[in-house]
This record gives structure tokens, C-alpha cells and sequence, in this order.
């Protein structure tokens, strides 16, 4: 198919050129008949320099495979140098899985077919394989006819590898996926059971909470009902004994007894009654004057049968604050406390005056008495709630008040009306926000 010259690259016969891209690879392979007279050997040697030191592998061989130019291209990828290669059968880079491969590809250039890019695998000089990008075209001479096969390959190992850790890459990722699916199932099936945990819970308070608000209608009506007959019966009994003639002290204190025992049962049924209400928000809030209700908590507190109270209320300013219509019963259940733990004479002294403080503006309302006193150990737990202190003679009355104050934002402390003497009586403190 002609002779080599001392470049290493086998002479094109009657002319025959092959027209590659600037990157080296073969974009299209046409071999034009020219005359000898129409190409310069300058023209050639350019032609052949370039396809000489391609950087990819240009090969052109005989019909029958046999190898007739080696570049150093080919030289570079394949490890034969143009001496040993050329003359040789193209089986030499062909490992031999894929031989057929090779003779299917020949057999389709014979008939003409141009064959763009192939992906396969060569074998270079010490048996390493190799992924290469193939591009096989027929060369034909100046009659049109194929009377050779030239060929172009291009190293892809560095693609390959890069496709195989993408692809790596791709199966990693779809496994943390799968894997964080799963996770967020689990979390997603334990959260739909402690929702269901949550609504059942929830289900069971409403039900608890419509239980509760029976037993306290049950209270409110009922037994409130009840022990306003026992006091209507006490008292009839006490009218009918004084008409007889026949009641003694101690019956009288008996009876007294009675008679207490059921207005403190009534007036606990109140308590929790309004504390409900108070829980439930059916008490709206309002700007308030703290004077007028103090005045009112005094008058009612004037006169108490058979004790010798002295009540008396002192105004320095008047305040405003926001609070709901309960806010009577806070000093009321002051007040009623006092007197209900004191015996003989009693001096409750209440006092309104405005007051400022780092945080703002407070009615400040003190309520003082002459009774027995708290002990200091004693003096927070009045506040707690019933159940959580076996303190005698506790009720719900102080409690609620707690409870209101802090719905206000409010303030509440007992200290003693004597500093350091707990004995000559109470001081109870109580701070609104005052609201003008």
C-alpha cells in the first residue's frame, strides 16, 4: 500500500489524503484523487506531520487488517512502536474478546459504511486493556472504490473512570436515600402513633374534663341544695328547742357548729365553681376601680353576727386595674379568712394606695388584722392548693385568690402586721397593674 518514509509515516498511495479535526479526531476521512502535479511535496510533508503527531491514534491499514501507518499517537496509547506495528495484522491491539468485533467492523467498511464512534476496549503492549472511542472510515481510491480502512482512537479511560464514579456516586446516593426514606418512615409511622396517643389522651381529658364539670353542676346545685336545707332544718331546730325551753349552751354551740359546717360546705361548692369558670375564661376582663369594690368588701364584713369585728378602709389614691367580676372575691376571701381563724376581737384595716415599681405602676391593697398570725414556714403555703397541705382550717378560698391574682399579673404575699412578731396578726399584700 506504498512505502515509509523516515518520518514514520507511510506514504498515501496515488495521492490519497485523510482530513482530520484539530483535536485529533477524525471527523470525516475522504480521500480525494489529485494528480501528482497538483500537490506539492511541501503539501504532503504538512499532511503528514499533522496526522504524524496527532495526540489520538490514527491508524490506516490494508483491506486484509494488515497495518500499513502507526503514529506516535498510536504509539503513545498502544506501547508498539511504528516498526513493530507496521505489517503486523490490527489483531495486535484487539484482545481476544472482542476479534469477531473486529471482523464485523472491517467487513462493514468493505461495503462502504462510515463507522462515526465506537466505544470498545484495545490491548496495549504488556496486555493492559484499554477503553478507547473508535472511529473507523473506508478509504477509497480515485475511482471511488474502498481499498483501504483508516482508523482513529482516542483514550477514554479517564471518562470511563469518571462515568463509574458518577455512576458509584448515583447508587451511593439513591442507597442514603432509600436509607433516609426508611429513616423518615419510621419517624413518620412513630409520630402518627404518638398522634394517635396525643388525640386519645385528648379524647380522654375532654371526657375527664365533662366528668369534672358534671360532679361540679352535681356540687353546684345539688349539694348546694342540700345544705341549704340542713341550715333551714338547723334553724328550725334551734326556734323550736328555744320555744320549748329546753336549749343549753352546749346546744347551742352544737347546733352553731352545724350551722357553720354547712355554710363552709356551700361556700367551698362556690369556690370551685368559680375556679372552673375562671379556668374555663367565662369571666371577661375589665377596667375595674379597686376603690369601689374595697368599699363594698367593708360593708358587707360591717356587721358579723355574734363577733366583735371593727372593719375600716383607707384610701390614699384612687386606681384603676383590669380584672373580671371575681376580683369582689379576692378581698372577700381576705377578709372572711381573717375572721374565720380569729376568735374574740378582731381590727381588720384595709388600705388602697398607687405605688411604682421597677417593672411599672401598681394599686397596692393591703389588708391588715389583729388575729393569731401565720408562722413564717406557713406563711407560702396558705396559697397552695387544697390536697397539697394538711394545714387545719385550709381551704379553697386562698387559692382561688392566688389564682386570680396571677390571671390579673398580679402580685400576693402574707407578711406580719408586727415585723418579727408573727402573733400580733397578718398583713396580706396584694399588687394590681394599675391602669391609671
Amino acid at each position: 500500500m506504498g512505502t515509509r518514509h523516515d518520518d514514520g509515516v507511510k506514504e498515501r498511495p496515488s495521492g490519497l489524503k485523510a482530513i482530520l479535526d484539530r483535536f485529533g479526531r477524525m471527523a470525516k476521512a475522504v480521500w480525494h484523487s489529485i494528480g501528482e502535479s497538483e500537490r506539492s511535496e511541501e503539501r504532503q510533508a504538512r499532511l503528514a506531520a499533522i496526522v504524524e503527531y496527532s495526540a489520538d491514534a490514527m491508524i490506516s491499514m490494508a483491506m486484509d487488517g494488515t497495518i500499513a501507518t502507526w503514529n506516535h499517537g498510536a504509539e503513545a496509547l498502544y506501547g508498539h512502536n511504528a516498526g513493530d506495528a507496521i505489517g503486523k495484522n490490527i489483531s495486535l491491539v484487539m484482545p481476544s474478546c472482542r476479534q469477531l468485533e473486529a471482523g464485523r467492523l472491517i467487513e462493514a467498511i468493505k461495503s462502504g459504511k462510515n463507522i462515526r464512534i465506537h466505544d470498545t476496549v484495545h490491548m496495549r503492549k504488556d496486555g493492559s486493556l484499554v477503553d478507547i472511542s473508535l472511529t473507523i472510515s473506508p478509504i477509497k481510491d480515485r475511482d471511488g472504490k474502498v481499498s483501504g480502512i483508516s482508523l482513529v482512537a482516542q483514550d477514554i479511560s479517564k471518562l470511563k473512570q469518571a462515568e463509574e464514579a458518577l455512576k458509584k456516586s448515583y447508587f451511593e446516593m439513591e442507597r442514603q436515600v432509600k436509607e433516609r426514606t426508611s429513616q423518615l418512615s419510621t419517624i413518620i409511622e412513630d409520630l402518627n402513633a404518638e398522634i394517635a396517643i396525643r388525640k386519645r389522651a385528648e379524647s380522654e381529658l375532654e371526657d375527664a374534663k365533662a366528668q369534672a364539670e358534671l360532679y361540679i353542676d352535681l356540687m353546684g346545685h345539688d349539694i348546694n341544695n342540700m345544705n341549704q336545707a340542713v341550715l333551714g332544718f338547723l334553724e328550725m331546730a334551734i326556734d323550736a328547742l328555744q320555744s320549748r325551753g329546753t336549749l343549753g349552751v352546749e346546744d347551742v354551740q352544737l347546733l352553731a357548729s352545724s350551722m357553720e359546717a354547712a355554710r363552709n360546705s356551700s361556700k367551698l361548692i362556690d369556690n370551685v365553681r368559680k375556679l372552673q369558670m375562671e379556668k374555663a375564661g367565662a369571666f371577661k376582663p375589665a377596667v375595674v376601680e379597686v376603690g369601689s369594690i374595697l368599699r363594698e368588701v367593708k360593708e358587707a364584713y360591717q356587721h358579723v353576727s355574734g363577733r366583735d369585728i371593727k372593719i375600716s378602709y383607707a384610701p390614699e389614691a384612687a386606681c384603676k386595674t383590669v380584672a373580671n367580676e371575681l376580683l369582689k372575691d379576692v378581698f372577700s376571701n381576705i377578709v372572711g379568712n381573717a375572721i374565720k381563724h380569729s376568735t374574740g376581737p378582731l381590727v381588720v384595716n384595709i388600705a388602697l394606695s398607687k405605688v411604682t415599681m421597677p417593672d411599672g405602676a401598681y394599686c397596692r391593697v393591703t389588708v391588715e388584722d389583729t388575729g393569731p398570725g401565720i408562722p413564717d414556714e406557713r406563711k407560702q403555703k396558705v396559697f397552695e392548693r387544697i390536697g397539697k397541705t394538711r394545714m387545719e382550717g385550709k381551704g379553697l378560698g386562698l387559692y382561688l385568690v392566688k389564682t386570680l391574682i396571677d390571671d390579673y399579673h398580679g402580685r400576693i404575699w402574707v407578711e406580719d402586721r408586727v415585723p418579727g412578731d408573727y402573733t400580733k396578726g397578718v398583713r396580706v399584700v396584694v399588687l394590681l397593674p394599675s391602669m391609671g
